[in-house]
């Protein structure tokens, strides 16, 4: 039996890869999910927005989403990333402003080389 299965909180999250023990974003994606688990699904959020989107871990927890987007830089390594539904050029996210409800963004911002811009960015969206 896979440990997927037996602990569904712990593992996964969308990425086959994260495993309990030995992958440093297992434990910070256990809390994650937690946190969005609690805040997020009360609320009626319909357009949602996931920056660096990766493997889409959280996006299980939004099954009542009408829209959920995900967005990454337009890179040659991100290119096959099939989650993802808007490239971003690194300075103005592709969307009009107030598009979303809730923006996502979790384990990116501290690879940005402009984290103002990027947060703008966000604020803009929402």
């Amino acid at each position: 039996m896979r440990l997927n299965r037996l602990y569904p909180s712990l593992l996964g999250f969308g990425d086959q890869s994260i495993a309990l023990l030995g992958h440093p974003y297992a434990l910070a994606r256990t809390a994650l999910r937690w946190s969005f688990q609690q805040l997020c699904p009360p609320l009626s959020i319909k357009l949602i927005l996931d920056v660096g989107c990766g493997s889409m871990p959280y996006r299980d927890i939004f099954p009542a989403a009408a829209v959920y987007h995900g967005l990454e830089i337009d890179r040659p390594c991100n290119r096959p990333n099939a989650n993802v539904t808007h490239w971003y050029d690194g300075d103005v996210f592709p969307m009009q402003s107030s598009s979303y409800q809730l923006v996502i963004c979790s384990q990116v911002l501290e690879h940005s080389f402009e984290p103002d811009q990027l947060l703008a960015e966000m604020f803009r969206v929402l």
